[in-house]
C-alpha cells in the first residue's frame, strides 16, 4: 500500500490503483462488519493496522521461529 501511494506521486499515477483497490475493500468490509457509523469508521482505522502489524511481523520475524523437523 505505501510504496503504491509513494511510487504513484513520484513516477505515474497508474501506480495509485492498488492502494485504491485496497482503501475500497477496506471500506467495503468495514461497512458490512459494523453494526452503527462509529464503528465503521473505527473498523476503517482498525483493521489496516491490524494488516499491516501482521504483515511486518512476518517479515522482520527471526527464521529460528520455524520448527525443525
Amino acid at each position: 500500500f505505501t510504496v503504491s501511494v509513494i511510487f504513484g506521486a513520484a513516477l505515474q499515477s497508474i501506480l495509485f490503483i492498488p492502494a485504491s483497490i485496497y482503501l475500497l475493500f477496506l471500506a467495503l468490509a468495514s461497512a458490512k462488519i459494523a453494526s452503527t457509523l462509529r464503528e465503521a469508521i473505527l473498523l476503517v482505522l482498525i483493521l489496516p493496522t491490524m494488516h499491516f502489524s501482521w504483515g511486518l511481523g512476518f517479515l522482520t520475524s527471526s527464521k529460528s521461529l520455524v520448527p525443525k523437523d
